[in-house]
């Protein structure tokens, strides 16, 4: 099967290169040249543990080399996604299953606009990695994948995929409640470390941010059963504060945006949580409040 991975960064390599090991033709698309230029000259090396494997999935900036691809994931961020597929387009035909493990709760509806939503195939991974450099990835969590979409063959097969790397993976009929549940560890933990701009576990210690945390999971929540996504967890408090414990000295992604002057996803995560919540009913101050705070800090440099 001939696989596109759009957007080389650490998941993109980590699902690109341990598909590509494990027999698909796999192809990178990024617009990082130096770290394609490595890829295609000495191989994507990706350690996990005491696990270093050197792989060689072709790698360019230029998606027309490519062609028609059997499924292809994107895997860019959320502010990137129509620009990166439009740019794309030929790697996706009729039959072309499109898959988004991204972060935000809008994927699918910015995917559509370019893509039939019959080839889609959402979900969300809780799989921790990082570039630690050019071509090279280290995994640091291994955790479940898991899709589903309007076509449940599109899903299986994805799946079937997935199954052949190190990578778990499970389907669900509607995967809407599986993003929603990923999103609230970063409905949380994005937004406050941005705004503060301190790494994970300082962010749980304080009883202030935990405070902001539980009142943006709340609005969270309430606006996700007003969209009638059910979400079975009675205190995702707790599951932010493991999780950020568990990798107390990392930095968050958008705390990254934010010191490396870039935009953020802050729209796709708490701007969506609000967007929702104003089409329902659901008065999301707190949501409201980080989003247009974010927005503050990004114009301080955004053009």
């Amino acid at each position: 099967m001939t696989v596109g991975i759009l957007g080389a960064g650490a998941l993109g390599c980590t699902y690109g290169g341990y598909l590509h090991d494990a027999g698909e033709s796999a192809h990178l698309i990024d617009v990082w040249d130096k770290h394609v230029e490595e890829i295609n000259q000495n191989g994507l090396t990706i350690t996990s543990g005491a696990d270093e494997r050197v792989v060689t999935p072709r790698a360019t900036t230029d998606p027309d080399e490519v062609g028609v691809v059997d499924t292809l994931f994107v895997l860019v961020k959320a502010t990137q996604t129509r620009e990166a597929l439009s740019n794309a387009a030929g790697v996706v035909g009729p039959e072309t299953t499109v898959v988004t493990l991204q972060n935000g709760l809008k994927n699918v509806e910015i995917l559509s606009e370019q893509v039939a939503e019959h080839q889609i195939v959402s979900g969300s991974t809780m799989v921790g990695a990082t570039v630690t450099g050019p071509g090279s990835v280290r995994l640091y969590r291994v955790a479940d994948t898991v899709v589903g979409g309007d076509d449940a063959d599109r899903a299986r097969e994805v799946v079937s995929l997935l199954e052949q790397t190190p990578l778990p993976a499970s389907m669900v009929a509607d995967p809407r409640a599986a993003i929603w549940s990923k999103q609230l560890v970063n409905v949380a933990v994005k937004p406050t470390a941005a705004l503060t701009e301190l790494p994970n576990g300082a962010l749980v210690a304080s009883e202030h941010v935990l405070s902001v945390m539980d009142q943006l999971l709340s609005e969270t929540r309430e606006v996700a059963a007003a969209a009638g996504i059910a979400l079975d967890e009675s205190d995702p408090l707790d599951r932010v504060i493991d999780a950020c414990e568990r990798t107390s000295e990392k930095h968050s992604s958008m705390l990254v945006d934010i010191e490396q002057e870039r935009e953020t996803e802050i729209d796709h995560i708490n701007g969506t949580v609000a967007e929702y919540g104003a089409s329902h009913g659901v008065a999301t101050p707190y949501n409201d409040l980080v989003t247009a705070l974010v927005h503050g800090k990004e114009a301080t440099y955004l053009d």
